[in-house]
């Protein structure tokens, strides 16, 4: 029955697969499978390992897909174990079906059965060392102590902690266990050694990097040949051990509130009310029947969710943080899936034996009718999620890299900055050669001394500041300033994003791209807005990308650097005293999200210089709307009454305004800090 478990998801899911790069750092990923290299720490041996092989036995598809249905079959094997598991603890076939279902079809795990990450394998690894687990106390139940199935189980969670660091969260629920049972050692040597050990052999797929970074692949991160390099890859010390990154760590109580209830929203809204219902009835019935369950299962879940996100400090204030730390609430989902089905069993018993009253003759029927009755859940769920979780007909990600690779003359020098652009747009140059004679260059990490080394054997043929190959990390000046100045005369120079730089250079947005001039060789107002032109009316995007279907935290971040990019360009044409053809890439902008405040305000500012007063004024209330409390908006209104309605007392008044406000936001900061 797993099997056939397996079989059916595995042709649910395998439809939604996306057929190109997501988003995040999934294409970092991809590229890990493709160039069987070592993506971002901890490196992920076995993930990348097993993607590999994956990938080279799917037949059909873009190298994207093959490695974006790896995670389908991930999905579909972990509901196949999950009914196994459920199976075991319940004895009930149906309710064990139901209970693998609602998992299967909770819409944030079917999402991540369409797209490559890291997650799904951990599931697997955490499933199986359940499995494991339940057998071994079962065996000392029907006292027939099998210490191997315990062993198996460290196992499989030692390779779950190695490949990612958040099963190590699982440590309390583990070793409650481990405590609870200690009187079934009596017997066995040197028990607590064999334990360690067992946990200690999910690190040997580390072996795996050693050898990947002697291949010296464009996946490589921190070139783990050496001790410390190694060390640096799998403490995740470019990171932060369980955070999200250094400069995240320190959010306020109130802060770490928000994300908890944020958490637990999230919780509610894919499982739905019902869902909860049965996960807190099925945590009373197993405090009441299984008290050793009920605790390894309350542990594992409050450790790996509401702990780890109180604690890994993910602001949830936009939609690529939103996007990034929802993945990580997987791990909880398996423990809440399992209390789910304990609730299911419970109200299951609570029937029955209604029924065996009232239908002596037909118990039979009713058990049967009562076990298909809960299968309308994960129906219904399959039914509402599928419209959220389809992505295959998704193709923002790959519009988004040739986007930006297209942007940049070929050969150009291509610094990119951010996880979904830069990952995205690597897998477009490697695998599908966009823009092949180009050199794309990953911002961040040039102040890390491997990444600098990596650059500098792949691509000899650029010029080189004399500190560049120092030993150890360097500033923002010497790693990337000066490497950019060094590069100006054999290359063009662009950038996503723009980066600080000598007033003797300037950066100019073309498109997607800002492009690096020196000041004296800048281009012309009329040559910057027919450059803005012909670069954006290459890009392949449009707004009805993001209109028609459901859209994902991803969908929502790739629309917001759309957004972004176009009010740049518009604002590179005010610059340009082309006012009238700015609204252009603003209209553009809100077009994406109405939301946009730069393109508001770039509205305002336009129709000011046009001297259409009412309709600046107009643009410049609807950004107060957003934000009434913003002190430029305000002051900005009080120079449109100003210069453009000569009003002086209107004026005045909102100066005042604007003062009261910045002084306000001033002691607010004082005070937060």
């Amino acid at each position: 029955m797993p099997l056939l478990v397996f079989a059916g998801l595995i042709s649910v899911y395998i439809v939604g697969v996306s057929r190109v790069v997501f988003g995040g750092d999934s294409g970092d990923i991809i590229l890990s499978y493709f160039f069987v290299g070592v993506p971002h720490p901890p490196g992920y041996p076995l993930n990348t390992l097993l993607g590999a092989i994956l990938t080279r036995l799917i037949p059909i598809g873009t190298f994207a897909f093959k490695a974006n249905a790896v995670s389908a079959i991930y999905q579909a094997v972990t509901v196949g174990l999950l009914y196994y598991l459920t199976l075991r603890l319940t004895k009930n076939s149906l309710i064990a079906l139901a209970t693998a279902l609602i998992l299967a079809f909770v819409s944030l795990y079917w999402l991540y059965a369409h797209v490559a990450e890291v997650f799904q394998l951990t599931l697997v690894l955490i499933t199986v060392s359940l499995i494991f687990l339940q057998k071994w106390l079962e065996s000392i139940a029907l006292k027939r102590t099998n210490f191997r199935f315990l062993i198996l189980a460290i196992v499989f969670w030692g390779l779950a902690a190695f490949h990612h660091q958040t099963a190590v969260l699982l440590a309390p629920a583990y070793l409650w266990v481990i405590i609870k049972s200690s009187k079934n050692f009596k017997k066995i040597k040197r028990v607590h050694l064999k334990l360690i050990g067992a946990f200690l052999t999910g690190a040997i797929p580390y072996l795996y990097v050693f050898w990947a970074a002697w291949r010296k692949t464009p996946v490589n991160w921190n070139d783990p040949s050496n001790l410390p390099n190694f060390w640096r890859l799998i403490t995740r010390a470019d990171y932060g051990t369980f955070t999200a990154s250094p400069e995240l760590i320190g959010f306020s109580l109130k802060a770490r509130a928000v994300q908890l209830i944020w958490y637990f929203n999230a919780v509610k809204a894919d499982f739905t009310v019902l869902g909860v219902l049965l996960a807190v009835i099925g945590a009373v019935w197993l405090y009441f029947n299984n008290r050793l369950w009920f605790w390894f299962l309350t542990l594992a879940f409050l450790f790996s969710g509401p702990f780890f996100v109180s604690y890994a400090s993910f602001p949830p204030v936009e939609s690529f943080l939103l996007g990034v730390s929802e993945r990580f609430f997987l791990t909880s989902y398996l423990f809440l899936a399992i209390f789910v089905g304990f609730g299911m069993f419970a109200v299951f018993n609570l029937f029955v034996r209604i029924s065996s009253i009232y239908f002596k003759k037909k118990e039979v029927l009713a058990r049967l009718t009562i076990g298909l009755a809960f299968l309308i859940f994960p129906l219904i769920l399959a039914l509402i999620n599928w419209p959220k979780t389809d992505l295959s007909q998704y193709k923002l990600g790959k519009i988004l890299a040739e986007d930006i690779l297209k942007s940049a003359a070929e050969p150009g020098l291509i610094l990119l900055q951010g996880d979904t652009a830069t990952f995205n747009s690597q897998y477009s140059f490697y695998v599908d050669n966009v823009n092949s004679q180009s050199i794309p260059v990953m911002t961040g990490r040039l102040r890390r001394d491997t990444y600098r080394n990596q650059i500098m054997q792949e691509h000899p043929q650029l010029a080189f500041p004399v500190d560049f190959a120092k030993k150890g990390d360097l500033s923002f000046d010497i790693a990337v300033a000066d490497f950019i100045k060094s590069n100006y005369q054999k290359l063009p120079i662009y950038s996503l994003e723009q980066l600080p730089i000598d007033d003797d250079y300037k950066w100019v947005q073309e498109g997607m791209l800002l492009k690096l001039y020196k000041t004296n060789e800048a281009p012309s107002e009329m040559d910057i807005g027919k450059n803005i032109d012909e670069r954006l009316s290459q890009v392949e995007f449009s707004p009805d990308d993001l209109k028609g279907r459901y859209r994902n935290y991803f969908d929502e971040h790739i629309g917001t650097i759309y957004a972004r990019i176009f009010t740049r360009n518009g604002f590179e044409l005010l610059r340009s005293n082309n006012s009238a053809k700015s609204r252009i890439y603003f209209d553009r902008a809100l077009d994406i999200d109405t939301m946009t405040k730069d393109a508001l305000l770039g509205l305002g500012i336009a129709a000011f210089q046009l001297k259409e007063c009412d309709e600046s004024e107009m643009w410049l209330n609807s950004l107060l709307k957003i934000n009434p409390h913003d002190w430029t908006t305000l002051q900005r209104l009080g120079f449109l009454y100003k210069e453009c309605f000569v009003n002086s007392e209107r004026a005045d008044e909102f100066f005042q305004k604007a003062e009261l406000e910045k002084n306000s936001n001033l002691k607010n900061s004082i005070e937060d800090l």
